[in-house]
């Protein structure tokens, strides 16, 4: 007798991988809004996948490089953990109709997508043990009030 191999299920790899949780994101001057938000790869915030996969740094030096990158985001890298890490509501470079976000214009709103963006980041490095809520470093968003 054959012995058939079945796929896993969507559910099973993506209770694996992380899942999302909701939060209520501030804009800094009271008004908050609900995202539905999920991790995003570390790679992200490499300077290349291969800095990752072939560096002969140290975790640590690694950690701080990232680290770097994370509490100092360039517009691209902005946007990309914004489009990445939002589950909903939807977002969208192209805006059509009332489902979907405009993602250039929510990064219009400096505070709350720098709040939405530094939420995104302790999410996805929850499990290295860095960039929690109570780190002293202050957020992008922090800095810009």
């Amino acid at each position: 007798m054959e012995n058939v191999v079945k796929p896993s299920l969507a559910k099973d790899i993506n209770s694996y991988i992380g899942g999302t949780k909701v939060l209520e994101i501030g804009d800094g001057s009271g008004q908050t809004f609900n995202f539905q938000i999920r991790k995003v790869s570390p790679i992200l915030w490499a300077d290349s996948p291969a800095t990752l996969a072939k560096s002969k740094k140290t975790k640590e030096d690694l950690e701080k490089e990232i680290s770097t990158r994370v509490s100092d985001p360039s517009y691209e890298l902005l946007k990309s953990v914004l489009m990445q890490g939002v589950v909903s509501p939807r977002l969208s470079e192209i805006p059509s109709g009332d489902e979907v976000v405009d993602v250039n214009g929510l990064m219009n709103h400096v505070v709350l997508s720098l709040n939405l963006y530094t939420e995104i980041a302790r999410f996805s490095f929850e499990e290295l043990g860095s960039l929690k809520a109570e780190d002293d470093a202050r957020s992008p968003a922090e800095l810009c009030s």
